[in-house]
């Protein structure tokens, strides 16, 4: 089983990393190729399509995963009332989409809605596969279908902007990478449920998937609110540099938490009846989360000035401190999400959802405050937040995991404190050369060097897990399924 779990956070931190990759790549292609309003008015387009996609799932496709025991019924109810939904949101898209045009002043904002929301129908379909796949650790298939898709997606992306397109490129490059990666993980498992429609069914998901629905649709909404208000209150050109900054952060945060969410529910669910068993294995993954992400996040903002100048040239310098904000921010990130999972898994959906309503009402009040202090201020207003949200989080996982707070405080204190070594070694060595190349280069290595050599002196076990999972990793194949 061990092995098994370990090579699951392989491929799906390899999936992660890999679409990730090729994302950010074709972003910096497109850039180059198409103009910010392009980027602003899909933007729009993507947020609207979000909060449809949040009511498709429903938090069902987290119930199955969740649920002990699953059979075709449920998988063929929930795949039919989540296409049925679908089909609603799509209608009611269709019909508000010239009013949300008029209400935006852009003609054209119409027609993308209109055609961007076909991407709910073969979502609903691959939000079950995705759940089938994930009660048994397959993720393998995923990390191959992600990765195809996103490649095909990227070619038909580029491919429409050289040819001029403009903002259709970006429409039409996000609904081929849905309906491609929905087409390529049925090509590889071949699933179809079998069963009837069960109305027991809806009913036994519902009081679970409900209150997850609610978690999820609240963190959607508030997803993109300072960016919303940042482009009202202040400019454009303050918005453009607030989502650069934001920009390289979050993609190594949605790498991680992407492993993290997707590979630890169905595992800590497999031990839901055992809360000690959870609470192990959540140790573990904070232990692993901070090992991983801390020396990533706090690099980043490190090495902030000189990443900034080399890939987006010195007019987009204004961002850096953003940048720095965001990393610093999305810096626990990863085991607040591990620690809600664990909570989630022994079946109660109700504590994360009065979390997530603390939050963000905590997240709300900040944002009121600070929207007339100025565009940095108000970004920075996230460290607090993030901040609260952390220490309301260990307070859940004392409570309810039993997961005590000097031991959460353990488990991250040695990723943490060479962390900080490690940034001011890189921001020493940053200072003394010159040129962003030179300079990047000379960072990142000093900083690999200065935390491996850490956690080899202290004798850091996550390192030696690492070595451990590569070798798993590459040996695991879908024909071990049925290990124990």
């Amino acid at each position: 089983m061990e092995k098994k779990v370990t090579a699951a956070f392989g491929w799906k931190f390899f999936e992660r990393i890999s679409v990730q990759g090729t994302n950010f790549l074709v972003t910096l292609l497109l850039a180059r190729l198409l103009t910010p309003s392009d980027y602003g008015t899909v933007s729009i387009v993507t947020i609207f399509i979000a909060l449809a996609t949040t009511f498709v799932q429903g938090g069902f496709n987290t119930a199955l995963i969740q649920k002990k025991d699953v059979d075709g019924n449920d998988y063929l109810t929930i795949l039919a009332f989540s296409e049925f939904v679908a089909m609603i949101l799509y209608f009611v898209i269709y019909v508000t989409a010239p009013f949300i045009g008029r209400c935006y002043n852009s003609v054209e904002l119409c027609c993308l809605l209109r055609v961007m929301a076909i991407v709910l129908f073969p979502g609903a379909f691959n939000s079950i596969q995705v759940a089938y796949v994930t009660r048994d650790l397959r993720f393998k298939v995923l990390t191959v279908s992600s990765f195809m898709s996103a490649l095909i997606a990227a070619a038909v992306g580029i491919g429409l902007a050289v040819a001029g397109f403009g903002v259709w490129a970006l429409v039409i490059q996000q609904l081929v990478n849905q309906t491609a990666t929905c087409f390529i993980t049925y090509c590889i498992v071949r699933w179809i449920p079998q069963g009837k429609l069960s109305i027991q069914s809806l009913r036994n998901l519902l009081p679970f998937g409900a209150k997850v629905f609610a978690s999820n649709f609240i963190v959607s909404l508030f997803l993109d609110i300072r960016s919303l208000l940042i482009g009202q209150v202040y400019s454009s050109e303050a918005l453009g540099f607030f989502n650069r900054g934001k920009q390289f952060p979050q993609a190594v945060m949605e790498s991680i938490n992407g492993t993290i969410q997707t590979v630890l529910l169905p595992v800590y669910s497999q031990k839901q009846d055992s809360v000690s068993s959870v609470t192990k294995m959540v140790s573990k993954t904070v232990r692993m989360s901070s090992f991983l992400l801390f020396p990533m996040m706090v690099g980043l903002a490190a090495v902030a000035e000189p990443l900034v100048a080399l890939l987006l040239t010195d007019k987009w310098l204004e961002c850096v401190p953003y940048l720095q904000i965001f990393a610093i921010g999305y810096l626990f990130q990863a085991i607040q999400l591990a620690i809600i999972q664990a909570i989630k898994a022994i079946g109660d959906s109700g504590t994360p959802l009065k979390l997530e309503i603390i939050k963000k009402c905590v997240e709300l009040f900040f944002l009121v405050v600070t929207i007339k202090k100025g565009v940095l201020i108000f970004a920075s207003s996230l460290l607090l937040c993030s901040a609260i949200s952390h220490l309301l989080n260990m307070i859940a996982a004392r409570k309810i995991l039993k997961y005590a707070i000097k031991q959460q405080i353990a488990d991250v204190l040695p990723a943490t404190s060479f962390s900080v070594v490690m940034a001011i070694c890189v921001k020493s060595v940053i200072r003394i050369l010159d040129g962003e190349l030179v300079s990047l280069l000379g960072g990142i290595g000093i900083g690999m060097v200065v935390y491996l050599l850490l956690c080899v002196l202290f004798h850091v076990p996550e390192l030696e897990l690492i070595k451990k999972s590569m070798s798993r990793i590459m040996r695991y194949s879908p024909s071990n399924r049925q290990e124990k």
